[in-house]
């Protein structure tokens, strides 16, 4: 299918949802949270509760009359069966299949996650090891947009007190790099990049700054 052109302000659905939030705006007092149950969902192992949000049965509805209007099931299906749905490319949009099943994805997307998830997992028992032998506290995650958002968001949701001590690095400025590194020891700490071109300024400057501060601290002048 093609994806409608039509702006989405200008639907039905929009027009409610608009004026469920100015009635919204105006209201002191949250959904009561013995309504937990109807408000949430169960994804896998993951429960997303939302029952202390604005949020009541006339929105869930104007939200579904929405993705019905804006023919999102249709957008959802040529995401996922490879439409080239990046216009500025004209080319598929196919980093979808590195979450697919190992069954539902091509021999080397699921080779490759096999190899990174083993990797992970040596890093966190202790097998692989920094440059003194010996095993890695921290791990600093250089990237910017989706290569930071998603995994921060999922680090911050399922961190434990005992684990790695994971930092993230996007913002080029220099307070940023200074907070994502100060305390930390070079020779336990796994400095991962995250791009898919590496050709973008921040993850690039955020790098050259962590090679820099490594080298400080591990050469001899």
């Amino acid at each position: 299918m093609k994806t409608p052109s039509r702006p989405p302000q200008e639907l039905a659905a929009w027009q409610s949802l608009a004026r469920l939030a100015e009635r919204r705006a105006s209201a002191s007092a949250m959904p009561s949270g013995g309504r937990a149950t109807a408000r949430s969902r169960r994804l896998g192992p993951l429960l997303v509760d939302y029952s202390r949000q604005l949020i009541d049965d006339d929105v869930v509805d104007a939200l579904m009359d929405l993705a019905v209007e804006s023919e999102l099931a249709g957008a959802i299906d040529d995401l996922f069966s490879g439409v080239p749905i990046n216009n500025t490319d004209n080319r598929p949009v196919l980093h979808t299949l590195l979450r697919a099943p190992d069954e539902a994805c091509p021999a080397e997307v699921a080779a490759e996650r096999q190899r990174f998830l083993a990797f992970a997992e040596a890093v966190r028992v202790g097998e692989r090891r920094g440059y003194t032998g010996k095993p890695y506290d921290a791990v600093v995650v250089i990237g910017i947009g989706g290569s930071q958002l998603g995994p921060e968001l999922v680090v911050d949701a399922l961190k434990t007190p005992h684990g790695l001590n994971v930092r993230f690095l996007a913002n080029v400025d220099g307070a940023a790099a200074t907070g994502a590194l100060t305390g930390l020891d070079p020779a336990t700490t796994l400095v991962v990049v995250v791009s898919k071109s590496f050709t973008t300024l921040e993850p690039r400057v955020n790098a050259e700054t962590t090679r820099s501060w490594f080298l400080e601290r591990t050469c001899e002048p």
